[in-house]
């Protein structure tokens, strides 16, 4: 049985198109496949504008899709890089500045309804990077980066959630790095 890394019980909630959408910390894989999909661009800053490549060849047009990938990935090499700091913070704040919460009557084991208070609603045209936001905010809060790591194997450099000593993604990027050592030390 594997150990849980992180609050299972944690739950947060969307409101699209009249359906209340629950996430939960182990829905943090589609974060991750998000992340590690946009692994394929480089990223780069000038003047101001966000500037994505794909095999050294500038991309004009970007998918939805492959918009959220590259935003969730940044995000997670700065969580992974730096933490929480204040300046990821202030960023996603000011990405969910401009969304708008709802209450929601939520029923409850003892029979007495509650009000769900965080429920965001995202009825409104889809903004690819407010949508990133929220779920990235809300596996942030909900414990669901918690153990959240990079692979160690230069050509991989996927991230996944692991063990505080873990450092490749799957065994197989493990065999490949006790490969490569063992024949570089061969060469030696």
């Amino acid at each position: 049985m594997k150990k849980a890394l992180h609050d299972e019980s944690g739950v947060f909630f969307t409101f699209r198109e009249g359906d209340l959408i629950a996430w939960r910390p182990h829905d943090i894989d589609m974060l991750l496949s998000a992340a590690n999909d946009a692994s394929d661009y480089e990223v780069s800053k000038k003047n101001g504008f966000t500037i994505l490549k794909k095999n050294g060849v500038v991309v004009t047009r970007v998918s939805l899709e492959d918009e959220f990938c590259s935003i969730v990935h940044d995000w997670m090499c700065d969580f992974v890089d730096e933490g929480v700091t204040d300046e990821l913070i202030d960023e996603l704040n000011d990405v969910l500045a401009d969304i708008r919460y709802i209450h929601v009557l939520m029923p409850s084991e003892s029979g007495i309804p509650y009000w769900q208070n965080n429920v965001a609603d995202m009825n409104k045209s889809p903004n690819v990077l407010e949508a990133a936001g929220y779920a990235f905010a809300h596996q942030l809060t909900i414990g669901g980066l918690e153990g959240l790591k990079r692979c160690q194997l230069p050509d991989c450099e996927n991230f996944f959630i692991g063990r505080p000593n873990a450092k490749w993604c799957s065994k197989s990027c493990g065999s490949k790095y006790r490969v490569r050592k063992k024949r570089k030390r061969g060469l030696e």
